[in-house]
C-alpha cells in the first residue's frame, strides 16, 4: 500500500497536495498534535517532498515490505 502510495507521488507531484488535504490527513493531524506541526511546518514539508527524499522513503518502505514478507511469506 505504502509503496504504491510512493510511487505515484513520485510520478506525479501534483498528487502531493491533494494528499495533504484529504480528509484523512486532517483528521490524523486532529488526533495527533505532532502531526499537526509537521503539517503546518513549510520547511519541513519542502524537505520531505524534495525528489530525493520521496525516493529514500520509497526505498525504505520497499526495504520493509520485503522485510516483512521474509517473515511472513504470502
Amino acid at each position: 500500500m505504502y509503496m504504491q502510495m510512493m510511487q505515484n507521488m513520485l510520478q506525479n507531484p501534483e498528487m502531493i497536495p491533494m494528499a495533504l488535504n484529504s480528509p484523512q490527513m486532517r483528521q490524523m493531524a486532529q488526533n495527533n498534535q505532532m502531526m499537526q506541526q509537521m503539517l503546518n511546518n513549510p520547511q519541513l514539508l519542502q524537505q520531505m517532498l524534495n525528489p530525493e527524499t520521496l525516493q529514500m522513503m520509497s526505498n525504505l518502505f520497499q526495504s520493509m515490505e520485503n522485510a516483512n514478507n521474509n517473515i511472513n511469506p504470502p
